[in-house]
């Protein structure tokens, strides 16, 4: 039975390790319905305070760092002597075949809502920053092991390498109505206005070495676009300078724009069952200016290797740079070869579909289980949490989970709110091994803040 028990163990772990588990998620505010918070990623969710106030910069402020193809601990390992060791194949055997570097930045300019009846009206103003660099394995691979050996005659691949950072701000208004005693229905329509970008749309780069004269066949191809990248300098030039007219076309220039939803739903089964869903970032940017775009088209350079005799003379004893200027030149000559336009571009948002159901134990004590997917550039990344939750009278809630994302198995989130008076503050984190086992850790995970609450309701959900 304990064999049994143990091969089922590794068997789901090892299913789950294969999927393809990603960062940016919300478990642990998932579940804390006593934060205002909450409807920025489950709209139909009714806050237990009738009146919320956001204070600017300090109401809500999200932080989130992954890497999904190692931890610290995976490329670097204490020696016996005390010493710190490069294991770079370690951290090749634990890689996919791409992966990414992610950072998400989120903090709240202006942000209430208020109760009405049934209904529940909300606004935000939102400051957001996303970036995310994806690394091919071949990089690291060709970078430490070099093209030899069981690579002659083979691609090595670094496809899909490059970088998306937007920087955008998101305005929200959102409505929830109950519209049975068991049911919850809400959405809210955000306002997007772009202000820096930069998006990788393509990206294929290869090299081939040839097993017998040992030549490489570098194919690449590239189509990158921006938007507003020059005008940050112009900004940081209008602050120093005190010129106003700089710094407000930063803030107020509205060309770049787009629009996304959120949706979502509450549904009670028997006063004991909770069965919740949401869509949100729906929608998408198009950048209109100040655009640099840059495209590469797929081509191919040949590299044969320099003749010795053209970097030193034998008969005369002396060396010359001919051979590597006229390489270098091939080579510069090939990788600025790009078509730049300036045409307008759309940048997708990636919308995350969340999924849960929760259990009552007591009327202040409660069990569930939630899903995430996202898509990101057409791929589709699932994460798992399976958490508990609580409220202590009408000032203190907390809820705890463990979860499954970012390929990583383990991950303990906490989260506290705590009322005094009007006054609510809260700290979240969807990894708290982040503070006590940093290096093994492929997720950093904080959300923190201070909100103005009334009229506390902590009613049965």
């Amino acid at each position: 039975m304990r064999k049994t028990i143990l091969k089922l163990t590794f068997g789901l772990g090892s299913f789950l390790l294969a999927l393809n588990l990603t960062a940016q998620n919300d478990f642990t505010l998932y579940q804390m319905r006593a934060i205002p918070q909450v409807t920025t990623i489950n709209p139909s969710v009714m806050p237990l305070s009738k009146v919320n106030i956001g204070l600017p910069g300090i109401s809500a402020n999200y932080l989130n760092f992954g890497n999904n193809g190692f931890a610290y601990s995976d490329v670097v390992e204490l020696s016996p002597n005390g010493g710190l060791n490069l294991n770079i194949g370690n951290a090749l055997s634990v890689m996919n075949t791409t992966n990414r570097i992610s950072t998400y930045y989120r903090t709240d300019l202006l942000s209430f809502g208020f109760k009405a009846g049934n209904n529940y009206f909300s606004f935000s103003a939102t400051e957001k920053i996303d970036f995310r660099f994806f690394y091919p394995k071949g990089l690291i691979d060709f970078a430490w092991n070099g093209n030899g050996g069981d690579y002659l005659g083979q691609r090595i691949s670094f496809d899909n390498i490059g970088a998306d950072f937007l920087h955008y701000r998101q305005y929200g208004v959102g409505w929830a109505r109950r519209m049975t005693p068991n049911l919850q229905i809400g959405g809210r329509f955000n306002y997007l206005y772009g202000q820096e970008a930069v998006y990788t749309r393509n990206s294929q780069f290869g090299i081939y070495t040839d097993p017998l004269d040992y030549s490489w066949e570098i194919d690449a191809g590239m189509e990158l676009n921006t938007s507003g990248v020059s005008n940050v300098q112009q900004t940081l030039d209008g602050l120093s300078s005190g010129d106003l007219t700089k710094i407000e076309d930063y803030l107020i220039n509205g060309k770049n724009t787009g629009y996304s939803f959120d949706v979502g739903f509450n549904y009670t089964l028997f006063d004991l069952i909770n069965i919740s869903g949401s869509a949100i970032d729906m929608g998408s940017l198009t950048w209109r200016d100040n655009i640099e775009n840059y495209t590469l088209d797929n081509d191919t350079f040949v590299f044969e290797g320099v003749d010795i005799f053209e970097l030193f003379d034998p008969q005369t004893s002396s060396t010359s740079t001919g051979g590597i200027e006229s390489l270098a030149d091939s080579i510069v000559g090939f990788f600025t070869n790009i078509d730049t336009n300036t045409t307008s571009f759309k940048t997708p948002l990636s919308p995350q579909f969340y999924l849960g159901a929760t259990y009552n134990l007591t009327n202040r004590v409660k069990i569930g289980v939630l899903t995430r997917n996202q898509y990101i550039k057409g791929e589709l990344n699932t994460s798992l949490s399976a958490s508990l939750s609580a409220t202590v009278g009408n000032f203190f809630s907390t809820s705890v989970n463990y979860s499954l994302y970012g390929r990583s198995l383990g991950n303990l989130g906490i989260g506290i709110s705590a009322n005094l008076a009007p006054i609510q503050i809260y700290v979240i984190t969807d990894n708290a091994f982040a503070a006590l086992q940093p290096y093994n850790v492929k997720n950093v995970h904080l959300r923190f803040g201070i909100n103005l609450t009334f009229g506390r309701d902590y009613e049965l959900y």
